[in-house]
């Protein structure tokens, strides 16, 4: 049996709805496991006494926001 006859013989259950929730089932593990996503995921850990910065792009700094520990 092939794909063409089984779907001749099998269409009214196939578009009752049956074979659509199969064929969305089936797009959806595809999508969840095969199928990279191109999200970026940032963590940061922060220690004691420290400084974080987080960005997705770039961060400038100009001198006089950089502070010395002599300065206060």
């Amino acid at each position: 049996m092939n794909i063409a006859s089984w779907f001749s013989e099998n269409q009214q259950w196939f578009f009752s709805g049956a074979g659509v929730t199969l064929l969305l089932g089936v797009g959806w593990i595809v999508k969840r496991f095969f199928i990279k996503d191109s999200s970026i995921n940032q963590k940061q850990s922060s220690g004691k006494n420290s400084i974080n910065i987080q960005s997705s792009g770039n961060i400038n700094f100009t001198s006089s926001s950089i502070k010395n520990d002599t300065e206060k």
